[in-house]
Formats: C-alpha cells, structure tokens, sequence
C-alpha cells in the first residue's frame, strides 16, 4: 500500500516548485497513467524505453529497467520527499552525456548519486575509470543493485546505501553523475558540498547533469559550465 504520508510530502514539495498550476498538471498526468489514459507522446515513450531498458538487461543478464515509485520502498532519510521516481538511465542518453566530458576519465572515480537499480555503475564500467560508486537510499532498489553489480563482476564497483547529502566524496579526482534524482533543495546541498570538498582537498572535479532540473546552481563561481549534450550539462570544478 502506498505510504500516504510520504505522498502528502512529496505533493506539498513539487507545489513549492512547481506552483498550483505545475502541480494540478503533475496530478493530471499521473492519473492519467493510473487509470490507463496516458497521451499518445507518453505511450509512445513508454513503449521505446520498455524496448531499451530490456535490450540493456537481457545482454547482461540483470535487472535495472522500469520505473520505480518511492513510496511503496523502504526508505530512512529525512529527504524521502525531495527524492523522484526512479527512471533507469537510457545507455543512449548516458554515453551521450558522458562524451560531453572535457577531460579523460582514467584514474578518476565516478559517483552516481541516487544509483537506482545500478544501471548507470554497470554502464560506466566502458571508462577507464578507478573506482565506481553510487549511492541509493531505497533499500530495495539498493538490494537489486547489488545483484546487478555481482553478475558483472567487476571489482571497481561498489554502491552504498544511505543519502546523498551524507556522501563521503574520495579524495581523488571525480565524475559526479546525477540524472535528475532530486529535487532543487538537495541539489542546491550537495552543489556546495562538492565544492567544499574540492575545495578542501584541490582536485578536478565534473558533474554530469541528466535531465537537469536545476542547472542554474552550478552557473556561479567556483562552477563552471565544461560541456553538453542533448538533455544533459557538464559542470566543473579546478
């Protein structure tokens, strides 16, 4: 059953950005979907992402496709509703985003924040990179991550369960990965958390945004914009 509690947050969260009018057309929308009414645009998108998502997981043999709702999933975080719906990443519009990088990732560790069913960490094993990480704080899509991780086998990743704003950043260069995960508060935290850290500790750092719904925090000093691509925007820091 749907925790009424967490959709009573999450509602007064999207009204404070969104307004009354984005709101009542959000609702709109999902009841839409809900009795079966979705628009044309919406049908033909779900049928083209059901098609991606189960080409992605039938090559490797995992489960990281489908949209995953948060408030049926267990979750201890005080930014339960600041969170989204979880949306595995397309490969197209991953490998998109990344070529937008202005630097060559080996040796970097790359972080995806809000990891999901981890699919976004398997996909990035194609990089040079020295470790993979992420974070989830759902424990179920956390749980099937791990499952996912362990058929590939490969030792530079890892994932965490806990919340993002409480991420310990390594020490190392970094890519941080985010495709929309959160609403604009905890975006706005964890922008000047990672320039803390950078700043702490002097390294390059870039933020791969997906589907960025707040962009404009990483417009100002130290931030600035590096790259790219349809749908996304690359930020960097030294």
């Amino acid at each position: 059953m749907a925790d009424i509690g967490w959709i009573a947050r999450r509602t007064l969260a999207v009204a404070r950005r969104e307004g009354v009018l984005g709101t009542i057309q959000r609702v709109i929308k999902y009841l839409r979907i809900a009795i079966g009414l979705p628009s044309r645009e919406a049908e033909e998108h779900r049928r083209a992402k059901e098609a991606a998502d189960r080409a992605f997981d039938e090559a490797l043999g995992v489960d990281t496709g489908g949209t995953t709702h948060l408030f049926d999933l267990t979750i201890h975080s005080d930014n339960t509703a600041l969170g989204v719906s979880h949306i595995a990443t397309g490969p197209a519009h991953f490998h998109n985003a990344m070529a937008a990088l202005d630097i060559d990732p080996t040796g970097f560790t790359f972080v995806d924040l809000g990891s999901g069913k981890g699919r976004c960490l398997l996909m990035a094993a194609d990089y040079p990179f020295a470790a993979i990480t992420g974070i989830e704080f759902a424990e179920e899509m956390h749980a099937v991550s791990l499952r996912n991780i362990e058929k590939l086998g490969d030792p530079r990743i890892t994932n965490q369960l806990g919340d993002a704003e409480q991420f310990a950043y390594p020490t190392t260069d970094l890519v941080v990965f985010m495709n929309n995960p959160f609403d604009r508060p905890l975006v706005e935290k964890i922008a000047r958390k990672i320039a803390a850290s950078a700043e702490a500790h002097p390294r390059a750092v870039r933020v791969v945004y997906v589907n960025p719904r707040a962009p404009d925090l990483f417009s100002e000093a130290p931030w600035r914009r590096v790259g790219s691509a349809e749908g996304a925007e690359v930020f960097g820091l030294n």
